[in-house]
Protein backbone atom coordinates (compact mmCIF):
# COMPACT_ATOMS: atom_id res chain seq x y z
CA UNK A 1 0.00 0.00 0.00
CA UNK A 2 1.66 3.64 -1.11
CA UNK A 3 0.58 5.60 2.30
CA UNK A 4 1.25 8.74 0.53
CA UNK A 5 -1.71 8.16 -2.33
CA UNK A 6 -3.99 6.48 0.49
CA UNK A 7 -3.81 9.92 2.64
CA UNK A 8 -4.14 11.71 -0.52
CA UNK A 9 -7.57 10.16 -1.60
CA UNK A 10 -8.64 10.69 1.93
CA UNK A 11 -8.07 14.47 1.71
CA UNK A 12 -9.21 14.63 -1.87
CA UNK A 13 -12.39 12.61 -0.89
CA UNK A 14 -12.80 14.50 2.70
CA UNK A 15 -12.13 11.95 4.55
CA UNK A 16 -10.09 14.25 6.29
CA UNK A 17 -12.01 17.48 6.58
CA UNK A 18 -10.17 20.83 6.21
CA UNK A 19 -8.61 22.20 8.73
CA UNK A 20 -9.03 19.28 10.45
CA UNK A 21 -6.14 17.71 13.08
CA UNK A 22 -4.17 14.93 12.09
CA UNK A 23 -4.45 12.06 14.57
CA UNK A 24 -1.18 9.88 14.22
CA UNK A 25 -2.67 6.99 16.45
CA UNK A 26 -5.58 6.71 14.39
CA UNK A 27 -4.23 6.62 11.14
CA UNK A 28 -1.88 4.37 12.17
CA UNK A 29 -4.02 1.34 13.16
CA UNK A 30 -6.42 2.63 10.30
CA UNK A 31 -3.15 1.54 7.57
CA UNK A 32 -1.96 -1.11 9.78
CA UNK A 33 1.66 1.22 10.18
CA UNK A 34 3.82 2.51 12.06
CA UNK A 35 4.44 6.44 12.68
CA UNK A 36 7.67 6.72 11.09
CA UNK A 37 6.03 6.01 7.46
CA UNK A 38 3.42 7.77 8.02
CA UNK A 39 5.20 10.78 9.20
CA UNK A 40 7.33 10.50 5.43
CA UNK A 41 4.10 10.56 3.94
CA UNK A 42 3.13 13.67 5.94
CA UNK A 43 6.43 15.69 4.46
CA UNK A 44 5.51 14.86 1.08
CA UNK A 45 1.49 15.96 1.26
CA UNK A 46 3.13 18.93 2.97
CA UNK A 47 5.18 19.83 0.23
CA UNK A 48 2.19 19.40 -2.14
CA UNK A 49 0.35 21.94 0.15
CA UNK A 50 -2.30 19.46 1.44
CA UNK A 51 -1.09 19.04 4.44
CA UNK A 52 0.66 22.01 7.23
CA UNK A 53 3.37 20.28 9.42
CA UNK A 54 2.62 22.49 12.69
CA UNK A 55 5.85 22.70 14.83
CA UNK A 56 5.79 20.35 18.05
CA UNK A 57 1.98 20.07 17.37
CA UNK A 58 2.02 17.55 14.68
CA UNK A 59 0.13 18.45 11.38
CA UNK A 60 -3.21 19.41 10.21
CA UNK A 61 -5.29 19.22 6.74
CA UNK A 62 -5.10 22.40 4.77
CA UNK A 63 -7.58 24.57 3.27
CA UNK A 64 -7.42 27.31 0.83
CA UNK A 65 -8.80 30.55 0.52
CA UNK A 66 -11.77 31.71 -2.19
CA UNK A 67 -8.89 33.74 -3.63
CA UNK A 68 -6.91 30.86 -4.23
CA UNK A 69 -9.21 28.30 -5.49
CA UNK A 70 -9.67 31.45 -7.95
CA UNK A 71 -6.14 31.57 -8.72
CA UNK A 72 -5.44 27.81 -9.51
CA UNK A 73 -8.13 27.24 -11.47
CA UNK A 74 -7.75 30.34 -14.00
CA UNK A 75 -4.20 28.49 -13.94
CA UNK A 76 -5.25 25.37 -15.01
CA UNK A 77 -7.99 26.27 -17.19
CA UNK A 78 -5.11 28.21 -19.67
CA UNK A 79 -3.04 25.18 -19.38
CA UNK A 80 -5.76 22.35 -20.37
CA UNK A 81 -6.77 24.26 -23.37
CA UNK A 82 -3.33 24.72 -24.66
CA UNK A 83 -3.46 20.65 -23.99
CA UNK A 84 -6.47 19.79 -25.64
CA UNK A 85 -5.62 21.93 -28.99
CA UNK A 86 -2.43 19.98 -28.65
CA UNK A 87 -4.20 16.45 -28.25
CA UNK A 88 -6.55 17.53 -31.00
CA UNK A 89 -3.34 17.36 -33.36
CA UNK A 90 -1.28 14.79 -32.18
CA UNK A 91 -3.58 12.08 -30.28
CA UNK A 92 -3.66 9.07 -32.17
CA UNK A 93 -6.64 7.10 -32.85
CA UNK A 94 -6.11 4.76 -30.67
CA UNK A 95 -5.73 7.42 -28.31
CA UNK A 96 -9.28 8.75 -28.91
CA UNK A 97 -10.69 5.41 -29.14
CA UNK A 98 -9.28 4.87 -25.37
CA UNK A 99 -10.69 8.42 -24.70
CA UNK A 100 -14.01 7.38 -25.81
CA UNK A 101 -13.99 3.86 -23.68
CA UNK A 102 -13.42 6.16 -20.95
CA UNK A 103 -15.92 8.68 -21.32
CA UNK A 104 -18.52 5.29 -21.74
CA UNK A 105 -17.63 4.08 -18.43
CA UNK A 106 -17.84 7.87 -16.57
CA UNK A 107 -21.09 8.14 -18.27
CA UNK A 108 -21.96 4.54 -16.13
CA UNK A 109 -20.67 6.31 -13.16
CA UNK A 110 -22.85 8.57 -13.95
CA UNK A 111 -26.02 6.75 -14.23
CA UNK A 112 -25.50 4.66 -11.34
CA UNK A 113 -24.15 7.59 -8.86
CA UNK A 114 -21.01 5.97 -8.76
CA UNK A 115 -18.57 9.48 -7.48
CA UNK A 116 -15.42 8.14 -6.22
CA UNK A 117 -15.28 6.00 -9.51
CA UNK A 118 -16.75 8.65 -11.63
CA UNK A 119 -14.04 11.19 -10.43
CA UNK A 120 -11.03 8.88 -10.93
CA UNK A 121 -12.21 8.20 -14.98
CA UNK A 122 -13.28 12.06 -14.92
CA UNK A 123 -9.49 12.61 -13.94
CA UNK A 124 -7.64 9.87 -15.93
CA UNK A 125 -9.10 11.51 -19.08
CA UNK A 126 -7.84 14.91 -18.56
CA UNK A 127 -4.75 13.43 -17.57
CA UNK A 128 -4.63 11.94 -20.66
CA UNK A 129 -5.14 15.12 -22.78
CA UNK A 130 -2.64 15.72 -21.00
CA UNK A 131 -0.53 12.84 -21.82
CA UNK A 132 -1.44 13.25 -25.80
CA UNK A 133 -0.83 16.59 -25.66
CA UNK A 134 3.20 15.61 -26.16
CA UNK A 135 4.33 17.93 -24.49
CA UNK A 136 6.96 17.61 -21.11
CA UNK A 137 7.10 21.06 -19.99
CA UNK A 138 3.70 21.48 -20.01
CA UNK A 139 2.61 17.61 -18.46
CA UNK A 140 5.41 18.50 -15.48
CA UNK A 141 3.55 21.98 -15.06
CA UNK A 142 0.31 20.66 -14.83
CA UNK A 143 1.21 17.75 -12.64
CA UNK A 144 2.72 20.09 -9.90
CA UNK A 145 -0.70 22.16 -10.34
CA UNK A 146 -2.91 19.18 -10.14
CA UNK A 147 -1.70 18.21 -6.23
CA UNK A 148 -3.00 21.75 -5.05
CA UNK A 149 -6.41 21.58 -6.86
CA UNK A 150 -7.80 17.90 -7.31
CA UNK A 151 -9.19 18.44 -3.70
CA UNK A 152 -11.47 21.11 -5.10
CA UNK A 153 -12.16 19.47 -8.26
CA UNK A 154 -13.58 16.44 -6.40
CA UNK A 155 -15.78 18.79 -4.17
CA UNK A 156 -17.20 20.51 -7.21
CA UNK A 157 -18.98 17.28 -8.23
CA UNK A 158 -20.97 17.41 -5.32
CA UNK A 159 -23.19 19.96 -6.98
CA UNK A 160 -25.65 18.15 -8.96
CA UNK A 161 -26.43 20.50 -11.57
CA UNK A 162 -22.69 21.04 -12.00
CA UNK A 163 -22.09 17.29 -12.58
CA UNK A 164 -25.01 16.83 -15.18
CA UNK A 165 -23.43 19.88 -16.96
CA UNK A 166 -19.50 18.76 -16.80
CA UNK A 167 -20.55 15.60 -18.25
CA UNK A 168 -21.98 16.79 -21.66
CA UNK A 169 -18.72 19.21 -21.15
CA UNK A 170 -16.95 15.55 -21.49
CA UNK A 171 -18.89 14.57 -24.13
CA UNK A 172 -18.82 18.21 -26.40
CA UNK A 173 -14.50 17.76 -25.59
CA UNK A 174 -14.48 14.40 -26.87
CA UNK A 175 -16.44 14.92 -29.75
CA UNK A 176 -14.11 17.90 -30.72
CA UNK A 177 -10.83 15.68 -30.65
CA UNK A 178 -12.81 13.15 -32.71
CA UNK A 179 -12.66 16.01 -35.54
CA UNK A 180 -9.64 17.40 -35.09
CA UNK A 181 -10.89 20.78 -34.09
CA UNK A 182 -8.17 22.16 -32.30
CA UNK A 183 -9.55 25.56 -31.21
CA UNK A 184 -12.74 24.28 -30.25
CA UNK A 185 -11.59 21.55 -28.06
CA UNK A 186 -9.08 23.90 -26.39
CA UNK A 187 -12.26 26.53 -25.81
CA UNK A 188 -14.33 23.67 -24.33
CA UNK A 189 -11.95 22.06 -22.02
CA UNK A 190 -10.93 26.14 -20.65
CA UNK A 191 -14.79 26.76 -19.87
CA UNK A 192 -14.86 23.25 -18.29
CA UNK A 193 -12.40 23.59 -16.12
CA UNK A 194 -13.78 27.79 -15.55
CA UNK A 195 -16.90 26.57 -14.70
CA UNK A 196 -15.45 23.74 -11.88
CA UNK A 197 -13.74 27.09 -10.43
CA UNK A 198 -16.60 29.11 -10.45
CA UNK A 199 -18.85 26.75 -8.83
CA UNK A 200 -16.30 26.14 -5.69
CA UNK A 201 -15.75 30.08 -5.52
CA UNK A 202 -19.13 30.71 -5.49
CA UNK A 203 -19.77 28.24 -2.64
CA UNK A 204 -16.89 29.51 -0.20
CA UNK A 205 -17.83 33.25 -1.11
CA UNK A 206 -21.79 32.37 -0.08
CA UNK A 207 -20.35 30.46 2.96
CA UNK A 208 -18.95 31.87 5.94
CA UNK A 209 -15.99 29.43 7.74
CA UNK A 210 -16.52 26.96 10.06
CA UNK A 211 -15.10 28.39 13.60
CA UNK A 212 -13.36 26.45 15.66
CA UNK A 213 -11.38 26.78 19.10
CA UNK A 214 -8.57 29.43 17.84
CA UNK A 215 -9.72 30.01 14.81
CA UNK A 216 -10.27 33.43 13.20
CA UNK A 217 -13.94 35.37 12.97
CA UNK A 218 -16.31 33.62 10.69
CA UNK A 219 -15.41 34.12 7.08
CA UNK A 220 -11.81 35.77 7.74
CA UNK A 221 -8.53 33.82 7.87
CA UNK A 222 -6.12 35.17 10.05
CA UNK A 223 -4.74 37.40 6.89
CA UNK A 224 -8.25 38.81 6.78
CA UNK A 225 -8.93 37.19 3.26
CA UNK A 226 -11.55 35.46 1.30
CA UNK A 227 -13.36 32.61 3.67
CA UNK A 228 -11.79 28.97 4.12
CA UNK A 229 -14.56 26.40 4.08
CA UNK A 230 -15.52 22.49 4.04
CA UNK A 231 -17.66 21.77 0.98
CA UNK A 232 -20.87 19.98 0.65
CA UNK A 233 -23.49 19.40 -2.08
CA UNK A 234 -25.96 21.77 0.00
CA UNK A 235 -23.12 24.37 0.66
CA UNK A 236 -22.95 23.98 -3.33
CA UNK A 237 -26.79 24.42 -4.08
CA UNK A 238 -27.33 26.89 -1.49
CA UNK A 239 -24.04 28.98 -3.77
CA UNK A 240 -26.32 28.60 -6.54
CA UNK A 241 -29.31 29.99 -5.13
CA UNK A 242 -27.43 32.86 -4.00
CA UNK A 243 -25.63 33.64 -7.28
CA UNK A 244 -29.07 33.76 -8.92
CA UNK A 245 -29.09 30.30 -10.05
CA UNK A 246 -31.64 27.53 -9.49
CA UNK A 247 -31.03 25.10 -6.68
CA UNK A 248 -32.74 22.57 -5.16
CA UNK A 249 -36.58 22.83 -4.77
CA UNK A 250 -39.09 20.63 -2.59
CA UNK A 251 -38.09 17.45 -5.14
CA UNK A 252 -36.41 16.98 -8.29
CA UNK A 253 -36.45 13.75 -10.58
CA UNK A 254 -33.20 11.63 -10.62
CA UNK A 255 -31.90 9.13 -13.27
CA UNK A 256 -31.23 5.53 -12.07
CA UNK A 257 -29.22 3.35 -13.29
CA UNK A 258 -30.24 2.46 -16.93
CA UNK A 259 -33.90 2.52 -15.40
CA UNK A 260 -36.62 5.25 -15.35
CA UNK A 261 -36.46 8.16 -13.66
CA UNK A 262 -37.63 9.01 -10.16
CA UNK A 263 -38.26 12.01 -7.80
CA UNK A 264 -36.46 12.88 -4.63
CA UNK A 265 -36.89 14.87 -1.37
CA UNK A 266 -35.28 17.80 -0.18
CA UNK A 267 -33.84 15.99 2.56
CA UNK A 268 -32.23 13.48 0.59
CA UNK A 269 -28.37 13.61 -0.46
CA UNK A 270 -27.64 14.56 -3.93
CA UNK A 271 -26.34 12.30 -5.89
CA UNK A 272 -22.91 11.36 -5.72
CA UNK A 273 -21.40 12.75 -9.48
Amino acid sequence: MDVTERLRDMIVENELALGERIDEKMLCDLLQISRTPLREALKVLAFEGLVELLPNRGARVSDMSAREVAELFEVSAGLERMAAELAAERATEGELAELRRMQESMERCFRSGRRSDYFRLNQRIHNSVIAFARNKVLAESHGVLMTRIRRARYQAIMSQSRWEESVREHEDLLRALEERDARHAGEILRRHVLGTGKTIHGMMEAEPAEVGSGDPAPGRDDQGSAPRVRTSGAELDRAGRSRGKPGRGPARTTMAPDGPARRRDEDEPDAAV
